[in-house]
């Protein structure tokens, strides 16, 4: 999400004469950059590499490979072999492969300070900020990027101050703040279009494109990303691809199924081709959607199976990369300590120098060698005590650490978990329906024999229904960056709308649903969808937890700042032994069989519980056993 413009290497006459007298014996000193004649064909390879970078980033990395091997590592083409590293961190951060571009752009970062290579720095802080906003942490990478900015502002490089803006531009994105976001996307973009970056100006364009269709100004959207299609001064694959899925998000939007399908295919061709990991995610996600949204369930199917496994990959990525911060992290306490143990060791020699030096004339200057060795030791002391008190806090900041990484191993063993519990229960249902549909084909059963495998089809089919939408719920509700949209939510009506999907269970069991709609409030701030989630997951299991012919109540209460939803059943209750563990523990341990041994999986109540906090909600459980459970929801008033 970058692009570097960097100085190519000159001739210079005097230094080839000097360099043919001096020979293999020349050795560059650190501080100064003296590049050699381009005799090995260099700039053709730097030319090739750099104009892969975007649309075959791996071929990118094997020219700039050759390169280096051409250079031998030899100082007097230093600049070259910055500019190897930084295409090799340029296409590593395209192919999504962050660990490798951090890697190569500290190594330019350490060399461009060695010999006072400022483009170089610009681009290491530039993509070490980069990486910071890949793991979410907006606060350090704009600190980098104010850096790159300023040093960009001061050898008046524009290319990389373009740059530069569309990564702050970034940032406020990330952090939701649309108008600062926009004012950098803008000042990219005019900037790119002044000295003719174009892969530039398509990044910024495509983002500004994004942001009218997320505020819902969808035509606008629209001319945006076909801007980028219908660009022909510079071709990128990267940008088609981004450009395809943004077009196909805002035809998604406006029910226009067929040309959501056209541009997602389109975007999912060019970023496989690249195996750009990310916009493969975006394209796949939008075409699993759109075939949903037109009722072709079976290539909406096999899209998200293709979904789910590069939701993984994505997964273990981000994983890698909150360890990767972590590390960085230990490393800069670690760079501090050293530093000031170097710095009171110096402190030391310093003082041990005073002190030869007195000893010399000691027995001219007695009195004054023992003023200055009584000053040396308060000085050693007051060190000491300070290097102490600075040690302590880095211990408790490695502390910190060590905590952020068990919680993170919790988490991916908790997932790890609830997948497998979801692969074992959902195969069971499908095994039913397939040896069901297979006697069905060779129509040998009865009448009755008929009504009753329909029977167990609606049983089945409404079993793996709940259990897909609540592992889907679940899935965003842990994706980082995925939020609910709050808004003005009108509690009774959407209770009302979501009780029709109830109403089958409900008659099955021949029970009533009674829903009281009197409340002083009806209106909550809440994301209606994530709201409907967490009333079908409490109304589910008091259908299934009370028995035939039984009553369940829904009715609501008014607090200070909260309007209270109850859902009240009369079924078989709990102990308090059980409420202790609802949000705890998922699967066999905590799941239990309904009244008519409906089957579960635990994962429910671990949904509801996240996105009632997501809502900055509460909720409260009364419950003994044989006199039912009531579940107490509380949304903050709008």
């Amino acid at each position: 999400m970058f692009r570097n413009t960097l100085i190519k290497p000159y001739l210079l006459v005097w230094l080839a004469v000097f360099l043919a007298v001096a020979g293999n014996s020349f050795a560059q000193k650190p501080g100064s950059i003296r590049p050699a004649p381009d005799t090995n064909g260099f700039a053709q390879l730097y030319q090739q590499a750099d104009a892969r970078i975007f649309d075959y980033p791996d071929s990118a990395i094997l020219f700039a490979n050759r390169l280096l091997e051409r250079t031998n590592n030899h100082p007097s083409v230093i600049i070259t072999i910055i500019r190897a590293k930084i295409i090799i961190g340029r296409s590593n951060y395209v192919l999504s492969n962050y660990d490798a571009s951090l890697e190569y752009s500290e190594e330019v970062m350490r060399l461009s300070e060695q010999y006072k290579y400022e483009p170089g720095i610009i681009y290491a802080l530039r993509n070490r900020g980069l990486i910071y906003l890949v793991q979410k942490k907006v606060s350090d990478a704009l600190v980098e990027l104010k850096k790159s900015q300023d040093l960009s502002i001061k050898i008046k490089d524009s290319a990389s101050l373009a740059a530069v803006y569309f990564n702050i531009g970034l940032c406020y994105e990330s952090d939701k703040t649309m108008d600062q976001a926009n004012e950098y996307f803008s000042k990219s973009r005019d900037l790119s279009i002044r000295i003719k970056d174009w892969h530039m100006y398509l990044m910024a364009q495509n983002r500004l494109a994004e942001t009218y269709y997320n505020a819902g100004e969808y035509e606008k959207a629209i001319n945006g990303f076909n801007e980028v299609l219908r660009f022909t001064l510079y071709n990128d694959n990267w940008e088609k691809s981004y450009a395809y899925s943004g077009l196909g998000q805002t035809y998604l939007s406006l029910k226009r199924y067929p040309l959501a399908i056209q541009n997602g295919l389109a975007s999912l061709e060019l970023s496989s081709g690249m195996k750009a990991g990310w916009d493969m995610h975006r394209a796949t996600a939008l075409l699993a959607d759109a075939y949903a949204a037109t009722g072709d369930y079976k290539r909406a199917y096999q899209y998200e199976v293709k979904l789910n496994l590069l939701a993984d990959t994505i997964y273990n990525q981000e994983r890698e990369k909150e360890i990767n911060y972590l590390i960085l992290k230990e490393k800069k306490i670690e760079n501090q300590k050293l530093y000031n143990e170097n710095q009171l060791q110096l402190q030391q020699n310093k003082l041990s120098r005073m002190i030869i030096i007195v000893i010399s004339v000691v027995i001219l200057f007695l009195v004054a060698l023992v003023i200055i060795t009584k000053i040396h030791s308060r000085k050693v002391d007051q060190l000491n005590i300070e290097l102490l008190k600075k040690n302590a806090d880095i211990a408790a900041q490695k502390d910190e650490i060590l905590k952020q990484k068990e919680e993170l191993s919790a988490s991916n063993s908790t997932k790890d978990m609830l997948f497998s519990i979801i692969s074992h229960d959902l195969r069971s249902p499908f095994a039913v329906i397939q040896s069901s549909l297979a006697l069905l084909k060779q129509g040998i059963l009865s009448k009755e024999e008929y009504d009753e495998m329909l029977e167990k089809f609606e049983v089945k089919v409404a079993l793996i229904s709940g259990m897909l939408n609540n592992l889907l719920a679940w899935a965003n509700s842990q994706q980082k960056g995925i939020r609910g949209i709050p808004e003005k939510v009108n509690l009774p009506e959407l209770v009302d709308e979501t009780l029709k999907l109830s109403v089958i269970g409900a008659n099955a069991k021949m029970q009533q649903l009674k829903h009281n709609r009197t409340v002083a409030n009806t209106f909550v701030t809440a994301d209606p969808n994530q709201v409907r989630i967490i009333f079908q997951n409490l109304i589910g299991n008091a259908i299934k937890f009370t028995p035939n012919n039984g009553e369940i109540e829904i009715f609501y209460s008014d607090h200070d700042q909260y309007t209270a939803l109850h859902v009240k059943d009369h079924g078989i209750g709990m102990d308090q032994k059980k409420m202790d563990n609802l949000f705890k523990v998922i699967g066999n341990k905590i799941s239990q069989a309904g009244t008519n041994k409906e089957k579960g999986t635990g994962i429910g109540l671990m949904i509801i519980k996240q996105l009632i906090k997501d809502n900055d909600g509460y909720m409260e459980i009364k419950s003994e056993p044989g006199n039912g459970s009531e579940f107490i929801v509380y949304f903050k008033k709008n």
